[in-house]
């Protein structure tokens, strides 16, 4: 009997893992983590960024469709700053926050909202409803800011991301990609 409880022990003895085994994989994942941290950053901020920018255009798209729709009038308004939100008097959905976004334009007080306003047909021919709009993190980013540019007329617009200065916005400076 003392045999078999011989056996028994030195198998209890080698089971488990050390504190020495222990350590190496806690360090191993460490480093791991440290490693892939920065490039899930930079995807959720590049997530945060691509989905500013649908709701953006998705507002004026919808603006423009409830004009032609109810035969009157829309408005959407772009609020510059941090934490902003666009509002708009046909917005089925109602508003769009902008969390931890900075938005900026180049109308004539960038200070200002910028009211984009469609017709009873979906145009937008006032000459302060075309311009361009900015996304982008308050704080330092890698990642390019995202634009949007309005054009006068039938209500086009096109989307990319901005590749000029930020005190001076263009619409050339909006690169579709």
């Amino acid at each position: 009997m003392n045999r078999f409880n011989d056996v028994n022990r030195s198998t209890k003895i080698n089971e488990g893992f050390t504190l020495i085994e222990t350590a190496i994989v806690i360090i191993v994942v460490g480093v791991l983590a440290s490693l892939s941290t920065p490039s899930l950053i930079n995807f959720h901020q590049k997530v945060q960024l691509e989905n500013a920018l649908i709701k953006l255009r998705g507002a004026i798209r919808e603006t423009q469709s409830e004009a032609i729709r109810l035969n009157r009038s829309c408005s959407v308004v772009i609020s510059p700053g941090v934490h902003q939100s666009i509002t708009g008097n046909c917005l089925l959905t109602g508003d769009r926050t902008f969390k931890g976004i900075q938005i900026q334009h180049n109308q004539r007080d960038a200070s200002s909202p910028w009211s984009i306003t469609f017709d009873h047909k979906g145009r937008n021919q006032s000459f302060d409803d075309k311009g361009t709009a900015i996304l982008h993190f308050p704080m330092p980013s890698q990642l390019p800011p995202k634009c949007l540019v309005m054009s006068i007329g039938i209500g086009l617009n096109r989307v990319g991301e901005y590749q000029g200065e930020l005190d001076h916005i263009v619409a050339r400076s909006c690169i579709t990609t």
